[in-house]
């Protein structure tokens, strides 16, 4: 989509990142909410030259509330296809997730201090009774 054709009140959201809105229509009535069942929707994805696509994600974008949600999605690099399901058609936003340290990457002596706070902690309590 260009910028122009989305909604003012979700600029905020978008940066530089794809969106897309997926619609349906079934008799000349737009349809976007699958009343609890869902549909899986795949669509081309071509990646830019050295993109890590293991970071890939997708977003509902909420216009009402001005949230968004992530669903999972999948790429399948043979295809340059991404795949997701959904429960309804609206905006979403196509990104990458950022990666964090995972909790066994914590340091040690991070670990030690929160024990000497604990230990203190318990200390002043036993103190007061």
């Amino acid at each position: 989509m260009d910028q122009e054709e989305i909604p003012a009140n979700l600029h905020n959201f978008i940066a530089d990142k794809m969106v897309i809105q997926l619609e349906l229509f079934l008799d000349g009535s737009k349809v976007s909410d699958f009343k609890g069942s869902s549909v899986k929707v795949s669509f081309t994805y071509t990646p830019n030259e050295g993109e890590d696509m293991s970071t890939i994600a997708i977003w509902h974008i909420n216009d009402d509330n001005l949230t968004m949600t992530e669903y999972p999605v999948t790429f399948d690099e043979n295809t340059n296809t991404l795949t997701m399901e959904t429960g309804h058609f609206s905006y979403w936003l196509i990104g990458h997730k950022e990666v964090t340290e995972t909790d066994d990457d914590v340091p040690i002596i991070t670990i030690a201090i929160l024990i000497v706070i604990l230990c203190l902690c318990g200390g002043l309590l036993r103190m007061r009774k």
